[in-house]
């Protein structure tokens, strides 16, 4: 694919998009429905899902896997850190996918899974701010340096993750596609979230 895709569509849109490219990497904030999305991606095209832990926080791996593999979606929330290297280290043949939600909901949904001590961005329980702690093995320094302009130490990780991605990275990134967490709702793996486990 030669011209720019660059658009906000519903999960039905992008599933309709995906075999036109042999890689996509679904990126977003933690819990912000990329698992969920990069399951229904897969159910829906018979691409292979590629688990966060596969390349587990080795970007040169993940650069070998979405320049090189076929039909693969690629869970990568930690992604968001760097999306602006996808052209550069794979070329075009990358869809990103951005989970958009509510950081309410992000938030309520990290509260709830404990994800600030989990991720180590913040150990006390409380919810991780600036660009997560430099004591976690997901920090990533250089991508705070880069944007330092942009981030606020005193918003949510993930407000400042959405906003880097809105203010600055974007521009950087051929294909992609924003996808809002409420239009997973009508594919056929939506669970309702009290039959959730």
């Amino acid at each position: 694919m030669t011209s720019p895709l660059r658009r906000r569509v519903t999960i039905e849109d992008l599933i309709a998009l995906v075999p036109s490219f042999p890689a996509v990497a679904v990126t977003g904030p933690e819990r912000s429905g990329t698992t969920i999305a990069t399951e229904m991606i897969c159910h829906s095209t018979g691409y292979a899902n590629v688990i966060e832990e596969t390349w587990d926080n080795d970007f040169d791996r993940l650069w070998r896997i979405l320049g090189e593999r076929q039909r693969v979606a690629v869970h990568a929330p930690h992604l968001t850190y760097r999306l602006h290297e996808v052209d550069e280290k794979c070329g075009d043949r990358v869809l990103v996918v951005f989970m958009q939600r509510s950081v309410d909901d992000i938030v309520a949904s990290q509260r709830r899974a404990n994800w600030g001590v989990r991720s180590g961005h913040c150990p006390d329980g409380g919810d991780p701010k600036g660009w997560g702690s430099p004591a976690s093995r997901w920090y990533d320094g250089m991508s705070h340096e880069l944007f330092r302009d942009v981030i606020d130490p005193d918003a949510h990780l993930c407000l400042n993750r959405q906003q880097v991605w809105e203010r600055r990275q974007k521009a950087l990134v051929s294909h992609y596609v924003d996808v809002e967490y409420e239009s997973l709702r009508s594919h056929s793996l939506w669970l309702e979230p009290d039959r959730r486990r």
